[in-house]
């Protein structure tokens, strides 16, 4: 169909034409981001961490009592925590996925003053089992030795071995096997790759640069106990919230300079560390649903007013010969072109849009292939709403059209 004569007629409402064309930008603009933000909540809802999320429980506790030397207090805390039934592990950490983090510096090049081959990374210090505690899986190399663990009494300086992840390990030594290299951290530390982890995702990760998620590495490192925090491994089809309890009365009993602040499942941290995530992916998808749904009712009302204004125009044209199915594709094309230029000046204010997303939400640039999936739902949804009204026009008789004032 020519769109000269759909153009000329819509040169005759050209108030009406621009309000629909404003909303349909709009609502295409923000349907876009909103796709954008929501795969990238999406896919950090749903990645994996490298625990085993499934059996392990986190405790965290804070000190109350006097100035003596806590790290004897800590390997019986673990004792105790280990001798409850169902407990297959237990360690002391300075860090978790969700929770608390440790960031420091890391490179594999002792002599890089302008850090080029340096990179921000999450450090988990832990007491002796913290691998297999964690559940993390081996790529290469082996765990820690127990004469390898140290204290956190000079900022770790003391540990000789560290344990990588894969991500890191390709990032700075351009393969996934770097065991036997050195990892050199802040403050002229270094240390021996001793083994790879599959995947250990960071405390905070970040939804715009995914690949930087996993830049973390394992020392054998005790923890200062001020605030500890006990990562416990519970064997297979036990009963979770029973050994919960058990373990906080454990070190209840044994400790009663120390308080528990929280103890819950690894499920339960990941759960409420995206709570906030989810609230506001509900909000975008409801103001993004709300638009479409208001652009959808402006296109309907303004085709059934075009439709009631132009019943004598449709009356000629079909005794003139245009059936109903041309009359149909008529007000379908009006509708497709005035909803395409609103797609179209949609694409400047999608990314004004994603500018203020990148400053306050932390996403990326927008891709393009979300301004189509935008387009999609506008022009699925106009197209809907424009159908009834041009099945009501294709149905009015040629006769009573033509003496229609």
């Amino acid at each position: 169909m020519h769109p000269g004569p759909i153009l000329a007629s819509l040169s005759r409402h050209k108030l009406t034409v621009a309000m629909l064309v404003l909303d349909v930008m709009l609502t295409c603009a923000v349907i876009a981001n909103v796709a954008y933000i929501f795969s990238l909540k999406a896919a950090a809802m749903n990645q994996r961490t490298g625990l085993d999320e499934a059996g392990l429980v986190i405790v965290e506790t804070e000190k109350i009592g006097g100035a003596q030397d806590e790290f004897p207090r800590q390997q019986e805390n673990i004792t105790a925590i280990k001798s409850v039934p169902g407990v297959r592990n237990a360690a002391a950490l300075a860090a978790f996925p969700f929770g608390n983090d440790l960031v420091t510096k890391a490179g594999s090049d002792a002599n890089d003053p302008q850090g080029l081959h340096t990179v921000s990374v999450s450090a988990f210090y832990g007491t002796q089992g913290v691998v297999d505690t964690l559940g993390l899986k081996l790529a290469a190399g082996r765990d820690f030795l127990p004469e390898e663990y140290v204290r956190d009494e000079d900022g770790g300086s003391g540990a000789a071995a560290v344990v990588v992840t894969r991500a890191l390990a390709q990032k700075l030594f351009r393969t996934d096997r770097p065991v036997g290299r050195y990892l050199y951290l802040d403050g002229g530390r270094s240390a021996r790759v001793v083994g790879v982890v599959e995947k250990l995702l960071r405390p905070n990760p970040t939804a715009a640069r995914a690949e930087e998620n996993d830049y973390s590495i394992v020392l054998p490192i005790a923890p200062k106990t001020g605030s500890a925090v006990y990562a416990i491994a519970v064997q297979p089809s036990a009963d979770t919230a029973g050994i919960v309890n058990a373990c906080v009365e454990a070190l209840a009993r044994n400790d009663r300079e120390r308080v528990v602040g929280a103890a819950r499942t690894f499920a339960e941290i990941k759960d409420d560390f995206f709570r906030r995530d989810r609230v506001a992916l509900q909000f975008f998808l409801a103001a993004a649903s709300g638009l479409l749904i208001v652009t959808a009712a402006g296109v309907f009302g303004l085709a059934s007013f075009w439709v009631q204004q132009r019943r004598r125009s449709i009356g000629i044209r079909r005794a003139v010969g245009a059936n109903r199915k041309d009359i149909l594709k008529y007000f379908l094309a009006e509708n497709f072109l005035i909803v395409s230029l609103g797609i179209a000046a949609s694409v400047l204010v999608a990314y004004v849009i994603n500018s203020f997303a990148m400053r306050y939400y932390g996403t990326g640039r927008l891709p393009p292939h979300f301004l189509i999936v935008g387009a999609c739902a506008v022009w699925i949804a106009g197209q809907a709403a424009a159908l009834v009204p041009a099945i009501k026009a294709a149905a009015i008789p040629p006769g009573l059209a033509a003496r229609a004032r």
